[in-house]
């Protein structure tokens, strides 16, 4: 899938929300992929799928979160995307 479709489709969690206004925000966006950043560790960056209301695959999430490189690949583990960066 091009990376612009999946701009439109996919929203980050801004990091300042709290849990109540994180689970408002995805109340409020229904028919989007919400993707919460839960942070970079050594050599891998970790995201949370938080809903997938576009029904997009895991694949074209991890894309989505790697700006459409994913060049050192990702593993999927329940609904954390982890994506190498080394």
């Amino acid at each position: 899938m091009k990376l612009d479709v999946l701009h439109e489709a996919c929203l980050r969690v801004p990091r300042s929300l709290g849990p109540i206004e994180t689970q408002r925000f995805v109340q409020e966006n229904k028919d989007k992929t919400i993707i919460f950043d839960i942070g970079a560790g050594y050599a891998k960056h970790e995201y949370q799928v938080l809903h997938n209301g576009a029904g997009l695959s895991m694949e074209d999430i991890a894309y989505f979160c790697d700006g459409g490189n994913l060049c050192f690949g990702y593993r999927v583990s329940g609904n954390r995307i982890i994506i190498h960066t080394d």
